[in-house]
């Protein structure tokens, strides 16, 4: 029985669509931004010249929480989820102390790649 309790909880914390894989955003001046969600918790933002970003996450539901190395590792953002079917996902702001990736975060758009 506590077996089974185990299990459907683990299920209620999965989130409906995965967020891990190879996604692409709109960049300024019309660059693309590469950001890689890792099976691990991790995650890496990067252009074709550079690293933008690094950090770790996870998801509950509907909501991503993530830790950045420009924020801070100790700082959390969360932010809602928003699939639109199994390809595009965008954020919603929900809590985030650290202005900069609030800024970048909220409302951003992605497409798997």
């Amino acid at each position: 029985m506590t077996k089974i309790i185990l299990f459907i909880a683990l299920l209620a914390t999965m989130p409906v669509h995965p967020i891990t894989g190879h996604w692409i955003a709109a960049g300024p001046n019309n660059t693309k931004i590469f950001i890689d969600f890792n099976k691990d918790g991790t995650f890496k933002v990067y252009s074709k010249t550079a690293t933008e970003n690094s950090g770790r996450y996870h998801t509950s539901i509907d909501t991503i929480f993530m830790y950045d190395n420009n924020c801070g590792t100790q700082v959390a953002g969360k932010y809602l989820l928003h699939f639109y079917g199994t390809d595009s996902v965008s954020f919603s702001l929900l809590q985030d102390s650290c202005t900069e990736r609030a800024q970048e975060v909220n409302g951003a758009r992605m497409k798997r790649g």
